[in-house]
């Protein structure tokens, strides 16, 4: 017998959930085959076979979260082939199997109906009408999906460990021709870590009291996205070697690939700084979450249209209200209302 245990997916990620199995246990397979589907980090990852041989156990289910470490799948070992009768396993979908799970039924109770005899949807719902029990726990408390989970755990560990301070502006747009808000906030992000470094930069907090501090020098500036299967954070590398259009292009596929569930780990990982613009839906002002081990982020609130004042003559200008919030033990107040301002200068220099 020989057990592959489920790999570090990408520095050091703790566990990862089952999406979908591709091979069933008895199943002869070859190295490199498809063995799992799993999700880690906001993103699904294919992981092969390592060697080929004769599955024995598939040691953990769908929807079940697995340590790293752990084992994943066991080889027969061929030395000890057995050659007793195999047992035939009930068949469903991973989806049915979830939802079965949830529900806290026993698959080898409920009568197949789809087609090869296999379990389908409608057989757990009628399974679930007539249980009573089951019926009750439909209105329970629910396990929640490997995204809003890997979202919590970094809530908390951002309550847990960081000191947030927020400070707040308000942008007060350039007639500028085709601005393109978000590239040009991203640009000027790039521009405010140029002339103030400390914000570009990540910390942790060691044994006995000490810091670590590493700031860089290029921003990999991750850009916090909003979609149907919860929040994600892709990251544009060296935002500042790129063009306008490059940032456009290189946004809207990563944003395309998040709604396809295509996206690469590595583009999840390493942001310097974040950018969130939730204004998009509603909302000024806010307080937003830093992700450690990065020092700041900045939110964009909804865009309005306000009165102000343009030597000494009223007028109406569109608004884009800022809200920045640092980690104050790297960050000092002076260094974060500089870099807000190094943001709005670069919007004043912007030209029809």
């Amino acid at each position: 017998m020989k057990i592959f245990n489920l790999p570090d997916l990408g520095e050091g990620l703790p566990d990862a959930g089952i999406v979908a199995w591709h091979v069933n246990v008895g199943d002869t397979v070859k190295v490199d085959q498809l063995l799992v589907s799993v999700e880690t980090a906001k993103a699904i990852v294919d992981i092969p076979a390592p060697q080929a041989g004769i599955i024995e156990k598939l040691c953990a289910a769908v929807g079940e979260v697995l340590g790293t470490g752990k084992p994943l799948v066991v080889f027969k070992d061929e030395q000890s082939e057995d050659l007793g009768t195999v047992v035939g396993t009930l068949k469903a979908s991973p989806a049915v199997r979830v939802l079965a799970k949830k529900l806290h039924l026993d698959l080898h109770s409920i009568k197949p109906t789809g087609p090869n005899n296999t379990i389908i949807i409608d057989d757990i719902e009628k399974a679930a009408v007539n249980n009573s029990q089951v019926s009750d726990q439909l209105l329970d408390w629910q396990t929640v999906d490997h995204t809003t989970r890997s979202m919590a755990l970094a809530m908390q560990q951002s309550l847990l460990e960081v000191v947030p301070a927020t400070i707040f502006e308000d942008l007060m747009l350039p007639e500028a021709v085709n601005l393109d808000l978000t590239v040009t906030l991203m640009q000027s992000i790039a521009f405010a870590s140029s002339q103030e470094p400390t914000l570009n930069a990540w910390f942790k907090k060691e044994q006995d009291n000490k810091f670590k501090q590493k700031l860089f020098s290029e921003i990999n500036l991750g850009i916090a996205v909003d979609s149907k299967e919860g929040l994600f954070v892709p990251v544009i590398k060296n935002v500042a070697a790129k063009t306008s259009d490059e940032l456009r292009k290189e946004l809207n596929l990563l944003c395309e690939q998040i709604e396809k569930r295509m996206i690469a780990l590595e583009q999840l990982q390493h942001p310097t700084f974040i950018l969130s613009n939730f204004g998009k839906f509603a909302g000024r002002y806010a307080t937003p979450v830093i992700l450690p081990p990065t020092v700041a982020i900045l939110a964009v609130g909804k865009l309005r249209q306000t009165m102000a004042v343009l030597h000494g003559v009223a007028v109406v200008k569109s608004c884009v209200p800022l809200s920045l919030t640092f980690d104050h033990r790297a960050v000092t107040g002076g260094q974060a209302a500089r870099f807000l301002a190094a943001i709005l200068k670069f919007f004043s220099k912007i030209k029809n």
